[in-house]
């Protein structure tokens, strides 16, 4: 298992305003990490190797669920005295800066493969503008009205669910299976991106995946991928129901998602937790 490294507890407002040396030395550290593909495995806890090439990656697409699970970008201050509700609250400029940077990053680094195709979102104000500022194709057919309805939806569980302790991962599942019933192709050429809060985003990353030590910045996103298998997963709720199924180690193991991806604003992130952080 991979340890991801675990900085101070200042905001990523303060994030090379305070400390460039600090700031310095982590991009040097990422450029060495990730210069070129031979260090995504490092990313890849659950699976033996990463694709190795863009044929092998777009054949495996359409044989494998892919769930995005992302936290939004910086907002104001909860204390600003302009937002009288939480929810309200929008995006700095330097969140939407954030924001389109990591649309970016999942377009070139993650693919083509994990462009959204259905998206499940908070209806707090900051979940929104993340998702328009990052310029997703699927976000452009909803405001042009030319593609499925259910394409995007806004749900005020989402955000209140991020709220409380170890039940968003078992809300995530259940709007998952809810919509895959809608679902007019095959199970997997569905790109499935939940776009939330801490802490409870964060608690769904460690559940779905088994890693303990995973931390979602705010503008960072994790892509999940879990292989489909004939007859015992071959549907979005048998990819779920299994999870809590396992009844031995090795059927445990197997029935982890595989963290392929974890990207913040600077790129593939080995280091998006910034220590215990409120639900933002």
């Amino acid at each position: 298992m991979f340890s991801l490294t675990t900085t101070t507890t200042r905001s990523i407002s303060r994030r090379g305003d305070d400390d460039k040396g600090i700031a310095a030395r982590r991009r040097t550290r990422r450029r060495s990490l990730f210069r070129g593909r031979a260090a995504l495995p490092v990313v890849v806890v659950r699976a033996s190797s990463l694709s190795s090439s863009s044929s092998s990656s777009s054949s495996s697409s359409s044989s494998s669920f892919r769930l995005i699970l992302m936290r939004h970008s910086e907002a104001e201050e909860a204390l600003n005295p302009k937002y009288s509700r939480d929810i309200d609250r929008p995006l700095t400029e330097r969140g939407v800066s954030y924001a389109k940077k990591l649309g970016e990053n999942l377009k070139t680094i993650a693919g083509e493969e994990w462009a959204p195709t259905r998206i499940i979102c908070s209806s707090a104000k900051r979940t929104k503008e993340t998702l328009l500022a990052m310029d997703l194709e699927c976000m452009k057919k909803k405001e042009s009205e030319t593609d499925d309805g259910n394409a995007v939806l806004f749900l005020g569980s989402i955000y209140h669910y991020a709220g409380m302790d170890g039940v968003f991962g078992s809300h995530v599942k259940q709007l998952i299976v809810g919509e895959s019933e809608t679902f007019n192709k095959e199970q997997t050429d569905e790109v499935v991106l939940i776009c939330g809060h801490n802490r409870g985003l964060e608690e769904a990353v460690r559940e779905f995946t088994g890693l303990s030590d995973v931390e979602m910045n705010v503008a960072s996103l994790a892509c999940l991928r879990k292989t489909k298998e004939a007859k015992t997963r071959e549907t979005w709720e048998q990819a779920f129901e299994e999870e809590k199924n396992a009844s031995s180690s090795s059927s445990s193991s197997s029935s982890f998602w595989t963290l392929e991806h974890l990207l913040d604003p600077n790129g593939q992130c080995l280091d998006c937790g910034w220590g215990n952080v409120p639900r933002g």
